[in-house]
């Protein structure tokens, strides 16, 4: 073995450095595209290791050889990055996909059997130089071949790609996220430039390639970044320690609806769930109904309330969309838990004392009904009693008055009622009563009020009828109760009755006066034989 300086322990040195960061990236929380990022950690650790190998070569053809197996590192390296910015700039969990296994697999075994074979065919490298270094060992001075050249096309193509990505992003994305492509943008450059020059321009780093190390401190900026939304950022550390202590349960699901992380206090309240999460979160059994996956989005039923234990939680939700996403498609989404048991409890307990208090206030109704009935209603021929006929008279004087129209008065007394009382029984005389009263409703109309205002004695008001209709409808009403059929317990005599008729305003202006009228009326038809009606 050739001891070729102190500068090659540079690729050991890197070497070294690749995997500690790659150990501490695995460690890292989840990221978009961290399956590629990693996969570019093994790459440059493989074309470092390579490159070591050709350094610590002894003969120019084990240097040609090493430098041949470097291109599977070379091969694997932009591949792994171009698949890692695009999955990191529009945030897409990783899909297995055939082009995959193009780019990690089938372009880095052909590029690296090109370059061992070009002993044979010449076309990768046309001619290769030995040249001796100071400190004893070798270097070789390729010249590129047109083989080269178009493997060199389709990683700068790669390359490319991964620019053309961030940029898109860098004009399109919104103000807040327009740093997420600036920043990866510069780094990039710390790769392309020196890959260029060195290609192009023939520009070493202490006689290696510059590309593994800028890559490597691109890798370091870009671990450093991630790192940073974790443990650096002020605002990162307040929002997470706001999740932490929250009082209310909190989760965060993926963009398939699987359980990302939760809170202590959704560990505790959904305690036996959380800790064995597999699958979405729509499909378990303390979320049916409340949420489900709506064209491949983890939505929140309008709402919602889930149970756990003795609690009661209606449930909030927040998408957070990608970057990109012209469709507004998240790329997580925030579940937040409101407790509203002490509500809910509050609330029965304040609907059960409004039910109690509704049915106390039918209860009064009920008996307010019935000591208005008491106070206005005739308990034993159910018609109104005298109590009621003021109101009802000023209620029916109001009509009158708009209408233009005159109130007439029919007051009506059974004849010799206390003959039947007398020879047949006061239970009898009640039967007459309850009778005659259903009559003289059955006789009038709704609008035609009947009252009876003492003993024997009703009364009629007619607020829709003249004088001359009232006296007819009277006699009418005198000629159908005739028949003594009318009486179902005794029939050997005919009921009759007289009636007093006056009105408002030609015989009064109030109550008292046209009652007056009528009752004179009355007097006068009683004393003319009864059975008659008398309305002058």
């Amino acid at each position: 073995m050739t001891w070729p300086g102190n500068h090659a322990w540079l690729p050991i040195l890197t070497f070294f450095g690749v995997m500690i960061v790659g150990i501490g990236n695995t460690r890292q929380r989840t990221f978009h595209g961290k399956e590629y990022f990693l996969l570019g950690h093994l790459a440059m650790m493989a074309w470092l290791a390579t490159v070591t190998l050709e350094i610590f070569s002894p003969t120019a053809d084990c240097h040609v050889f090493w430098a041949a197996m470097t291109w599977p590192g070379i091969a694997l390296l932009p591949a792994a990055w171009a698949f890692f910015i695009y999955h990191y700039a529009f945030s897409i969990p990783r899909k297995a996909r055939p082009i995959e296994a193009v780019a990690f697999i089938v372009m880095p075994v052909l590029l690296t059997a090109v370059a061992l074979d070009n002993g044979r065919s010449g076309l990768f490298y046309t001619s290769t130089q030995a040249i001796e270094l100071g400190t004893g060992g070798i270097a070789i001075q390729f010249v590129h071949g047109p083989l080269f050249d178009i493997a060199l096309t389709y990683l700068y193509a790669l390359i490319a790609f991964a620019f053309g990505v961030l940029f898109y992003g860098l004009l399109k994305a919104k103000a807040h996220y327009r740093m997420h492509f600036a920043v990866p943008i510069c780094l990039m450059a710390i790769v392309f430039l020196p890959n260029i020059a060195y290609n192009f321009l023939g520009f070493k780093l202490m006689h290696f390639d510059p590309t593994p190390f800028s890559f490597f401190a691109v890798v370091v900026a870009f671990s450093l970044l991630i790192a940073s939304n974790h443990i650096l950022e002020v605002a990162a550390i307040a929002s997470e320690l706001i999740f932490a202590r929250l009082r209310s349960p909190a989760m965060i699901a993926d963009a398939t609806g699987r359980l990302i992380t939760a809170n202590p206090a959704a560990h505790m309240a959904f305690a036996e769930t959380v800790t064995a999460a597999k699958h979405r979160l729509s499909d378990w059994k303390v979320f049916a109904g409340a949420l489900s996956m709506d064209d491949g989005n983890l939505s929140v039923a309008p709402g919602a309330r889930v149970s756990a234990g003795d609690r009661l939680y209606d449930i909030d939700s927040i998408s957070l969309d990608k970057p990109l996403a012209r469709n507004g498609e998240p790329i997580a989404t925030v579940l937040l838990f409101n407790d509203i048991t002490e509500q809910v409890r509050r609330y029965d307990a304040i609907e059960r004392e409004l039910e109690q208090t509704l049915r106390a206030l039918a209860d009064s109704s009920r008996i307010q009904e019935r000591l208005r009935e008491s106070a206005e209603i005739d308990p034993l021929t159910r018609v109104r009693n005298r109590r009621s006929l003021p109101t009802t008279f000023e209620r029916f004087l109001g009509i009158a008055e708009r209408e233009h129209r005159p109130l007439v008065m029919a007051l009506i007394d059974i004849d010799h009622f206390k003959r039947w009382n007398d020879n047949h029984g006061h239970a009898v005389g009640d039967d007459i009563l309850r009778d005659f009263a259903a009559f003289l409703e059955a006789e009038t109309r709704p609008s035609q009020p009947v009252f009876r205002i003492g003993g024997e004695e009703f009364l009629i008001l007619f607020a829709d009828a003249s004088m001359n209709d009232v006296i007819s409808r009277v006699e009418t009403m005198r000629r159908i109760l005739q028949p003594p059929a009318f009486l179902r317990k005794i029939t050997d005599v005919p009921l009759t009755f007289s009636t007093g008729i006056a009105q408002w305003p030609a015989d009064g202006s109030n109550l008292d006066a046209v009652l007056a009228a009528a009752d004179k009326r009355l007097y006068v038809a009683k004393g003319l034989g009864r059975d008659r009606t008398i309305a002058i």
